[in-house]
C-alpha cells in the first residue's frame, strides 16, 4: 500500500531536550508539551492504524526570523533580507528536530527505525510568516541501489 501524507504542525520548531537524570530519568516539561501537541495534531491528520514501512520522511523546520531579519528599508519598504524563506543555520540542530518529531509519530509509525530516508531542511520564516514544522510521510518504494547512486551524484 502506497501513501503520501503532508502534515503542517503550527508549532515552533524545537529540538528534543536531553534526558534529565536525578533520582530517575525524565524528559523536560517543554519537550514533553511539544511532543504531546504534535502527537495530537498527527492524530487528527493521519489514519489511526500504524502505517506500513519502510518510510521516507521529509522534515521541514521553519523557525521565526530574528527581529533584525524582519527589518525593511525605510525609504523603499523593501525587506533587507528578502521576503521569502531563508536558510536557518541556528539551533535547534537537525538531529534533535528529527528525534522530537519521530518520537511524536510513534503512534502512527510504530518504531522510527523503519524510517530509511528523507531530508531535514531548516529555514527561517517568510518575512511575515509563522513558524511551523512540515512533515511528509511516504512509503519508501524506490530501489535502494538507485537511491544510493543518486545520493552520491550518479544517475
Amino acid at each position: 500500500m502506497n501513501y503520501d501524507f503532508i502534515v503542517t504542525l503550527p508549532l515552533d520548531p524545537r529540538g528534543k531536550g536531553s534526558v534529565r537524570v536525578g533520582a530517575h530519568a525524565y524528559t523536560d516539561a517543554a519537550t514533553k508539551r511539544w511532543m504531546d501537541d504534535a502527537a495530537t495534531l498527527f492524530a487528527f491528520a493521519l489514519p489511526p492504524t500504524i502505517l506500513e514501512g519502510p518510510y521516507r520522511v521529509t522534515l521541514i523546520s521553519v523557525k521565526q526570523r530574528p527581529k533584525y531579519m524582519r527589518k525593511r528599508y525605510k525609504k523603499t519598504g523593501i525587506a533587507k533580507y528578502g521576503e521569502g524563506l531563508l536558510w536557518c543555520p541556528e539551533k535547534p540542530d537537525r538531529d534533535n528536530i528529527e528525534k522530537i518529531t519521530y518520537d511524536s509519530l510513534k503512534r502512527h509509525l510504530g518504531d522510527d527505525k523503519e524510517i530509511v530516508s528523507g531530508p531535514v531542511l531548516k529555514y527561517y520564516t517568510e518575512i511575515d510568516g509563522l513558524p511551523r514544522v512540515v512533515v511528509r510521510i511516504r512509503r519508501e518504494t524506490r530501489d535502494p541501489a538507485v537511491v544510493y547512486r543518486a545520493a552520491l551524484g550518479g544517475e
